[in-house]
């Protein structure tokens, strides 16, 4: 029950989705008085489809791992095919596991409730309040009639893309710059009824797969755009994930999840659907200031190969609650700073090398990205190390993947090659973020992460 008038808390985390209510969950079970903000109602607040996960990240996070009807599946095989639908690989080791979201952030709801978080729901953020240029309090408006105040040492920006909080402190958006066109993605999961079982089993014969397995293809749309479908094992039901780099004039991801429908008359009725903007470009450099931080997708913590960035807000959340839980000030510089980083050393590092591919898949057509698979570029150590959230590293399969496609295409096995030759630097570039505070070492440093990746903010 939400009362009017002013509350204290040590911390607010606004975003009732998987990174901020595992941040909220975590700062509570170490004893901070914590309020977790939504402008949703709780039970629609977060992410509401399926979504591709390694186990690993619940047993860093401390999580109990799904089960039941929240894990839909463990490791199904995956076949990567090129535009002919001719098989390219089989990953056999896929890590990923298909979690229902929906019920993951219903769980995480109900830990933090019984971790003692306050709930304010169905609010909207009406204004935030200063001492000089830290945040100190936050205005929100009820659902019917009135306000809240709520003061605290820490905000948590967990809004999601736009960055509620971020776009209102000025010293988050000065280094924080709106996304730009081609670093948004628009992406969808649909879950279908299959009506005709025969007639899936016909398709899943000519594509030479069974029943319980996945289908992929890259480069459907534009350069970075992608299509799967899933089936389960008896055949009842399929689910299909689409995404595509948000473009004036470019499909949507529904409209193309709508498609896939379309193409296979086996499918029937929608039992499902879910869209979202996915931002794709690397982290943001400036991750905190004193009084308030950033994460998940309003820090673009999202690993941009695959467009997901749950996991990673998941980790990043228990970065955070170990950088700073120590100070006796927990919005302080000395405590955000640890944060950021102890984050770019790591989950930083990670995601920064990712989007140097991403960002060269952005520039690339349809016919491009298919020439790459066809030639191997793509392996399935390649694939399964993106899906174990990893740094890409250099493997066998993708050096004669990337001499095959230099002999049949030159110009594009030299691009291919050039952002390649990026990722190392790029990932070393992140790891020697300044331990210590220094504003002057700070904007170096940014300025060389920055130079890396073409020179933009």
């Amino acid at each position: 029950m939400m009362n009017k008038g002013s509350h204290s808390f040590d911390v607010v985390v606004m975003g009732a989705g998987v990174a901020g209510t595992t941040a909220a969950w975590l700062f509570a079970s170490r004893g901070f008085r914590t309020a977790l903000v939504e402008a949703r109602r709780l039970g629609q607040a977060g992410a509401r489809w399926v979504n591709g996960m390694p186990m690993r990240v619940f047993d860093e996070v401390g999580l109990e791992r799904p089960s039941g009807e929240e894990l839909l599946d463990t490791g199904v095989d995956t076949h990567m095919f090129d535009h002919s639908d001719r098989r390219i690989f089989t990953s056999r080791n896929n890590p990923m596991c298909n979690v229902d979201m929906s019920l993951l952030v219903d769980r995480l709801h109900e830990l933090a409730k019984r971790a003692k978080v306050e709930v304010f729901d169905s609010v909207r953020l009406d204004g935030v309040e200063f001492e000089g240029e830290r945040p100190r309090q936050v205005r929100l408006r009820l659902p019917h009639k009135g306000a809240v105040t709520l003061r605290g040492q820490l905000f948590v920006d967990a809004t999601g893309m736009l960055g509620e909080l971020r776009r209102r402190v000025p010293a988050l958006q000065r280094d924080c710059p709106s996304l730009r066109t081609g670093e948004v993605c628009t992406a969808a999961q649909m879950v279908l009824e299959i009506k005709d079982k025969a007639g899936a089993r016909d398709q899943l014969a000519q594509w030479g797969v069974e029943a319980g397995e996945t289908v992929n293809w890259l480069g459907v749309e534009a350069g970075y755009s992608t299509r799967m479908i899933s089936f389960d094992s008896n055949l009842d039901h399929a689910h299909i994930v689409t995404g595509n780099v948000l473009s004036p004039g470019g499909k949507n991801g529904l409209a193309m999840a709508r498609e896939v429908q379309e193409r296979y008359r086996f499918f029937g009725s929608v039992v499902r659907s879910g869209e979202g903007l996915i931002p794709i470009r690397r982290p943001y450099e400036r991750l905190g200031v004193p009084g308030a931080v950033l994460l998940g997708d309003a820090a673009c913590m999202v690993y941009s190969a695959h467009g997901s960035g749950v996991g990673t807000g998941m980790l990043a959340a228990r970065a955070l609650v170990e950088s700073v839980a120590e100070g006796e000030d927990l919005g302080s510089l000395e405590s955000v700073w640890a944060y950021e980083h102890r984050f770019h050393q790591g989950l930083g590092a990670m995601l920064g090398s990712v989007a140097v591919a991403t960002q060269m898949f952005r520039q690339l057509s349809s016919s491009q990205v298919d020439m790459m698979v066809r030639h191997g570029i793509f392996g399935v150590s390649t694939f399964e190390s993106g899906l174990s959230l990893k740094t890409p590293l250099p493997t066998p399969d993708l050096a004669f993947g990337l001499a095959r496609l230099s002999a049949a295409a030159p110009a594009l096995g030299a691009r291919v090659a050039l952002g390649g030759s990026m990722v190392a630097p790029v990932a070393g570039a992140y790891r020697l973020h300044p331990r210590a505070v220094s504003p002057r070492r700070w904007r170096l440093w940014a300025r060389m992460v920055r130079g890396l990746m073409g020179g933009s903010a």
